[in-house]
């Protein structure tokens, strides 16, 4: 069992939000997150996963296959110019802020960008080989999950 869960805009009552919703360090927040939500799903089996800011990180993985996709002038305007300002940056470390955050980024500079039609059809096209080499902690939640099917059963003829 797992959960995909976006760090950014988690409710209120999200298990540890209240004692590590300062935590300036995204990665140290999602750890701890991940940790109280395993505390208090309380099964050996469930391993949480907080994407780290957004799933739109994996989009911005994806920004090649998002180019294959759009053919509307500003569209295709607004994505160079997107390309530019997260360059320098894995798509995991775009931050989370209300006006920065990658869904934020996405929209503000792809009019045309439809997180429901886009965002899987670009992450489908890029593939995980890609989305894992360029999104660590992506790549280590999948890591763990074939970890856990790869780990001999009780009672199994192993």
């Amino acid at each position: 069992m797992t959960t995909l869960f976006d760090l950014y805009g988690l409710p209120d009552d999200f298990p540890g939000l209240g004692a590590h919703a300062q935590e300036p360090d995204t990665n140290r927040r999602c750890d701890a997150l991940q940790t109280a939500l395993g505390a208090a799903v309380n099964d050996q089996r469930f391993i949480p996963y907080l994407q780290r800011h957004e799933f739109e990180a994996l989009v911005l993985a994806s920004l090649p296959a998002l180019g294959e996709l759009l053919d509307a002038e500003d569209d295709l305007a607004g994505l160079a110019a997107l390309r530019r300002e997260v360059d320098a940056l894995t798509p995991e470390d775009v931050n989370d802020g209300r006006n920065t955050a990658p869904s934020k980024r996405l929209l503000a500079h792809i009019p045309g960008y439809s997180k429901t039609l886009h965002g899987p059809l670009v992450t489908s096209a890029t593939g995980l080989i890609a989305l894992r080499r360029t999104c660590p902690r992506f790549n280590a939640w999948l890591d763990q999950l074939e970890a856990q099917c790869r780990a001999p059963r009780i009672g199994s003829a192993n």
